[in-house]
């Protein structure tokens, strides 16, 4: 939505659509599905996409700042869910769980959400991950998930 994808050829891009053209295209895949809209580039148009039919936003939690936390808020009282990129998509490092739900839980306080109830995922696909990453990362979520419901009682 900001003209960053390149044509076919590779020498243009592709066009911007007007925001009136986004929202009319999701509505179309919407009518008969729930739609999730998943971005981990930074800037994400989260005013525009609240104002869709699509019913979860999956974003990365490590570029949300100041300036996403209204947004956010907003499209949560719209009762659409947000699903938060925590942890990375390929192999590496994963921090204490301490430390995630630290993170987690402030994030939670910016946006002004409930704490037990964030859906938490990986920043982006798991295509580039090996299984052992996989299975560890993806355990790691749980246990921040189960800590923070833990919390929050």
């Amino acid at each position: 939505m900001r003209g960053a994808i390149k044509s076919a050829s590779g020498f243009g891009r592709i066009r911007i659509p007007s925001q009136d053209e986004v929202i009319s295209l999701i509505a179309l895949f919407a009518r008969d599905n729930e739609l999730v809209m998943h971005s981990c580039a930074e800037s994400v148009p989260i005013e525009l996409i609240g104002r869709t039919a699509v019913n979860a936003l999956s974003l990365d939690a490590t570029l949300v700042g100041r300036a996403e936390y209204d947004l956010l808020a907003e499209m949560d009282d719209r009762g659409k869910s947000i699903w938060f990129g925590i942890l990375g998509g390929v192999d590496g490092h994963l921090p204490p769980v301490s430390t995630t739900v630290t993170f987690v839980q402030n994030l939670a306080r910016n946006i002004g959400l409930p704490r037990g109830g964030m859906a938490l995922t990986h920043r982006c696909g798991l295509a580039g991950a090996s299984p052992h990453y996989v299975r560890k990362s993806t355990k790691h979520l749980s246990e921040v998930s189960q800590e923070l419901q833990e919390r929050s009682e």
